[in-house]
């Protein structure tokens, strides 16, 4: 037996952009180009259901012909998952089976789930990073930082670098826990082999880029990003 679905039917309209909402946008798979969302062609908006009705706005001129396989192709999309399942939940059925999955990579019509506070506060760390303090640099020899733990700056939070014979070696973040109390966890950690020699020979380098308690998201883009670009040796360590 069908169920009802939260979701009868939908009419065209305008959609609320400062709302959740779903794009639709269209353009082939093609698995020879890196094409992708942004280049892919908006063709409609779909808002939430009221009392059953969902609302779609189209993007593109329905009166122009140039457009009638990616309308029609919109609007099949839209029958398919907000109405045909008879789902009690169309809306979160169609955010999972319509955007999470890789039949959307596919298809020729792409679904994106929009979220505005997500995105605003995308937006916003976008913003901070071009106005953040920045980052400050500190260098200290292991030999030192094992000699006197008292570290003035060990309050703070951000990335460090164990370096070798000007090779870094390893790259690691403090975002939980406080630099200095990171630091010292590692400079205690000799069990293994591979790792003893980093923090106990006293002439290699520990190179640290702080930032107050509350620029401490800066640290989790900074630390992937060297990671990706010196590709440390030992980060594939655990602990």
């Amino acid at each position: 037996m069908r169920r009802e679905s939260s979701i009868r039917s939908w009419e065209e309209g305008s959609v609320n952009r400062l709302g959740e909402h779903f794009e639709l946008r269209y353009g082939p798979y093609d698995p020879q180009s890196d094409e992708g969302w942004a280049d892919w062609l908006p063709v409609a908006l779909i808002g939430p259901p009221v009392d059953g009705v969902a609302t779609v706005e189209f993007l593109l001129d329905q009166t122009d012909t140039r457009f009638e396989v990616q309308f029609a192709a919109a609007r099949q999309e839209i029958e398919l998952y907000l109405i045909e399942p008879g789902h009690e939940d169309a809306w979160g059925y169609a955010k999972y089976h319509a955007c999470s999955t890789l039949a959307n990579f596919y298809s020729t019509v792409h679904w994106g789930y929009v979220m505005p506070r997500l995105e605003k506060h995308v937006g916003d760390f976008l913003s901070a990073l071009e106005d953040n303090p920045g980052f400050a640099k500190l260098s200290f020899s292991v030999g030192e930082l094992r000699a006197d733990s008292n570290w003035p700056w060990g309050k703070a939070h951000g990335v460090y670098c164990f370096v070798v014979d000007d090779e870094v070696v390893y790259v690691g973040r403090a975002l939980g826990k406080t630099l200095g109390e990171r630091l010292w966890d590692q400079l205690r950690s000799t069990s293994d082999p591979k790792w003893e020699p980093v923090v106990t020979r006293d002439e290699n380098r520990v190179e640290v880029f702080s930032v107050p308690r509350e620029w401490a998201f800066l640290g989790a883009a900074l630390e992937p990003y060297l990671i990706d670009k010196l590709k440390p040796r030992l980060n594939s360590r655990v602990g």
